[in-house]
């Protein structure tokens, strides 16, 4: 391009970014199974989760392009585990360690450089599990059982141990599933009696305790599952009753436009589907998850698609949305989408291989939301400030 042609800098600027957005596309890069993923690190170089074991069940573990599948060790007393939330720098973990995978048996577990540690149970308790962990891992959170077939949220550090953070209202149990960043936020649910249909999410502060969020429009139920890193944005799953059809799908809370319901791909609930919301950018301007419709898939199985929604894309399928932006699955089917980069353009899920065998996959190259836009905008800041000096 001459100088001739891109007069003013921003120009240029423009010109360079849309040829860079057209020519960038997103790459799959198999990840080797049985390895599943449950969360990562906010950079994206390190997966978490679990690594199947034929003899010891599910072992907590940890992937990433340098290092391979690094498997940890599980408390004494345990067999069996799964990492369910990684800090900043990888060096810390929280998740569950069981016997034999016995849910009775659950122990909130943390582990530090790969060294684990139960972190025991709330009065009256005998079962928990850490959901959660923030940044500088430093902070826990998860559920505790209190006896009385009840079980409360929990918020843990060195210093102060397993703090009871309660309920609200009517709901006798409680249970704490993500925390943002700096670990000042925590979300989470609160059951009547311990079902998914009597859920109500939450959004906790040690100034303002436990906030009950309600239910989207026409909504029966809904579950809280991933807090955004600056904790301005929970997502999760909703069910509503909307022109006489009942919805499966997701939803996404700020404080600024309270619950919105995302979407459920036009699945109605009355054909048994079933949403799930696993992850958020740090902006809250990307979200993943997965569906299943459980009447469309072969031998009875049900389908299950992984999902992403942004404000511009609205709630779509991984399988069709990747495509368009002219990624080649190459014969890969995603069933889920497990988790996302804080920036948004690294996703990673499950599901079928091109041979029909199970498989785990990351994606990376997606477009961030708004991206593209804060570039523009900050190259001709930078046009302007050339003509000034």
């Amino acid at each position: 391009m001459s100088t001739i042609t891109c007069i003013r800098m921003s120009m240029c600027a423009a010109a360079a970014l849309a040829a860079a957005s057209a020519s960038a596309q997103p790459v799959l890069t198999p990840v080797p199974w049985p390895f599943s993923p449950t969360s990562m690190r906010p950079d994206g170089t390190m997966l978490a989760g679990s690594n199947w074991d034929f003899v010891t069940g599910s072992q907590p573990a940890t992937w990433s392009l340098a290092g391979g599948v690094q498997v940890y060790s599980v408390p004494a007393g345990t067999t069996s585990g799964e990492i369910l939330g990684v800090s900043d720098n990888g060096s810390k973990a929280a998740g569950v360690s069981s016997f034999q995978g016995s849910w009775g048996t659950s122990r909130a577990t943390i582990w530090q450089a790969g060294v684990p540690q139960t972190l025991g149970h709330l009065p009256g308790g005998v079962r928990s599990a850490a959901l959660g962990i923030s940044g500088d891992g430093s902070t826990v959170v998860g559920w505790s059982d209190i006896g009385n077939s009840r079980s409360h949220a929990f918020r843990w550090t060195a210093s102060h141990g397993m703090q009871d953070l309660g309920t609200t209202g009517e709901q006798l149990n409680s249970g704490a599933t993500s925390i943002s960043h700096d670990g000042t936020v925590i979300t989470g649910n609160t059951y009547r009696d311990g079902t998914a249909g009597s859920a109500r999410p939450f959004r906790w502060t040690a100034a303002g305790g436990m906030q009950d969020l309600g239910l989207v429009a026409g909504g029966s139920f809904a579950m809280a599952q991933y807090i955004s890193g600056d904790g301005s944005v929970i997502i999760g799953t909703a069910h509503r009753y909307q022109n006489e059809v009942s919805e499966a799908g997701l939803f996404r809370w700020s404080e600024s436009l309270g619950m919105e319901f995302l979407g459920s791909l036009g699945l109605p609930f009355a054909e048994r589907t079933e949403m799930r919301a696993a992850g958020v950018s740090a902006s809250g301007e990307a979200v993943v998850g997965s569906a299943l419709d459980a009447t469309s898939g072969p031998g009875g199985f049900g389908r299950f698609a992984a999902v992403y929604w942004t404000r511009a894309t609205g709630l779509v399928d991984l399988n069709t949305y990747l495509p368009s932006l002219g990624l080649d699955l190459g014969g890969y089917s995603l069933s889920t989408a497990d988790a996302i980069s804080s920036d948004g353009s690294i996703i990673v899920g499950t599901g079928f291989a091109p041979d029909g065998s199970f498989a785990t996959w990351m994606v990376s190259g997606v477009p961030a939301p708004g991206t593209i836009v804060m570039l523009g905008v900050g190259a001709l800041t930078a046009s302007r400030r050339r003509r000034l000096s």
